[in-house]
């Protein structure tokens, strides 16, 4: 038996650090934007915390990981911590919204284990996902290389990169006005 045990569990606990560098990486990300200035530190620190998170993923999945769905479980876990940030900004300031938001956090953990458990399942194949593979920092096999461009994929990447930051912008607007009642 383990002489320590927090109450959230070694698993947990490592999901919450996992989050906690997530939200680090925001933050640095934010502050780039407003401090222009200081683009270059900020950076620097930026790919410091990514590369820590990158390591503690490597070593919360022990070798299981299917890269196939680390998109859906980082984004689920972000998730989760923010929909907890919020309870607890609630809990401050407009108590009455606490159940609901807790409603929606245990909902969260629902859609964010599933994702994990597929993430978790180490049963990836065929290629990977590009952008999850450096964020995991894959080295890409000859297998998942993809090795001629299909016609259209720059078009559709941009497509794909004006919806994701059209959902991060909804996302930091929704957070705001749930900061601001």
């Amino acid at each position: 038996m383990k002489a320590y045990v927090n109450s959230r569990g070694d698993e947990e606990e490592q999901v919450m650090a996992i989050a906690n560098y997530l939200n680090m990486e925001e933050h640095l990300t934010e502050a780039a934007t407003k401090e222009p200035q200081r683009v270059k530190e900020l950076t620097s620190l930026l790919d410091e915390v990514r590369e820590n998170r990158q390591e503690l993923v490597k070593l919360w999945s022990d070798g299981k990981a299917n890269p196939n769905h680390w998109c859906a479980t980082k984004h689920a876990i972000n998730t989760c911590y923010h929909l907890h940030e919020l309870i607890t900004n609630a809990a401050r300031d407009n108590p009455s919204k606490v159940p609901e938001l807790t409603k929606s956090l245990n909902t969260c953990f629902i859609a964010r284990d599933k994702a994990i458990d597929l993430f978790m399942s180490g049963d990836g194949g065929g290629e990977v996902c590009e952008r999850c593979a450096a964020d995991l920092s894959m080295t890409r096999t000859p297998q998942t290389a993809i090795t001629e461009p299909v016609a259209g994929d720059s078009e559709r990447d941009e497509e794909i990169r004006i919806w994701v930051s059209v959902f991060v912008m909804l996302v930091v607007v929704a957070v705001l006005a749930a900061n601001k009642k």
